[in-house]
């Protein structure tokens, strides 16, 4: 009965996350500490092979050395339960996860897209010569102006990826066993609707909420190593840094002969190449878990 308590992981659908969580932590309970009938026919394989763990219900030789809290209950068997690491994602969080993988997703999708059309609708536009903000509005010499449409498609398209931003972070704080990156992905989603909502034309005020927008996302991809499987966690971590360093060199003026727009896109592109990864895994997880 215990060894088949497992079908009830994914029960009907009206059965409620608390409920679900119940199950699932009583399947483990038992599973790993009182079920003989699962461990039993396990046990040749501890003689005839000499493996230090048992396969299948995760049982782990003693040899001697019994953790503390099993040393009473166990003392003479020979065996111990070993408590299985704790999940990338908690749980019950299946729906969470898929919920901040489909926004990320969502979000920084349309965002690349409206962008690229947004440069293919204005006259003249050098990805070079001109900054990314010059899509919602160009500013020369003190004069401000916008170029209808890619005026706004730009700044409506970031104020919506800003949004689903935000939606994905409020998911990803149940999905995540990680506070930095929740934090990091909240305040770059917030960012990102203050670089629409406050474009060229609002000078000083424009800059910081871009400044704050490419720090924030550099560093959540860079945080996001702690809930990512290899070999996404080493990418994410070498993604950030990229981009972090291409901030400094783009507010320090140093543009290596890319020009300013071609700086910006060398702090954007990679983070939303890392975005599209990792709500891939998000939403992947997220079907593991239900």
């Amino acid at each position: 009965m215990i060894c088949q308590l497992g079908i009830l992981v994914d029960p009907a659908p009206e059965l409620d996350d608390s409920r679900l969580e119940l199950l699932y932590f009583l399947q483990k309970a038992f599973h790993r500490a009182s079920d003989l009938s699962c461990f039993l026919p396990h046990l040749l394989i501890f003689h005839e092979t000499g493996v230090e763990r048992c396969p299948a219900c995760g049982w782990r030789r003693a040899d001697g050395d019994v953790p503390e809290e099993f040393r009473t209950a166990f003392r003479y068997s020979g065996f111990y339960p070993v408590t299985p690491e704790p999940p990338l994602l908690n749980y019950p969080s299946g729906r969470e996860a898929k919920v901040a993988g489909a926004a990320l997703f969502a979000g920084v999708v349309q965002f690349a897209l409206a962008m690229l059309l947004a440069e293919f609708l204005y006259p003249g536009y050098s990805v070079s010569g001109n900054a990314i903000s010059d899509l919602g509005a160009t500013c020369t010499k003190g004069v401000c102006h916008g170029v209808q449409p890619s005026s706004t498609i730009f700044n409506l398209s970031i104020i919506l990826a800003g949004i689903l931003v935000l939606v994905s972070g409020y998911y990803l704080r149940r999905a995540v066993r990680a506070n930095a990156i929740v934090a990091f992905t909240l305040v770059a989603g917030a960012a990102m609707v203050g670089v629409g909502v406050f474009p060229e034309t609002f000078g000083v005020i424009h800059g910081i909420v871009s400044l704050i927008t490419f720090l924030s996302i550099s560093f959540a991809a860079i945080a996001a190593y702690k809930v990512e499987r290899s070999p996404l966690s080493y990418f994410s971590v070498l993604l950030g840094i990229f981009s972090l360093v291409a901030t400094i060199l783009y507010v320090d003026g140093e543009y290596l002969g890319l020009g300013v727009g071609g700086m910006e896109r060398m702090i954007v592109y990679p983070v939303l190449l890392w975005s599209i990864a990792f709500s891939g895994q998000l939403i992947a997880e997220g079907r593991t878990l239900g």
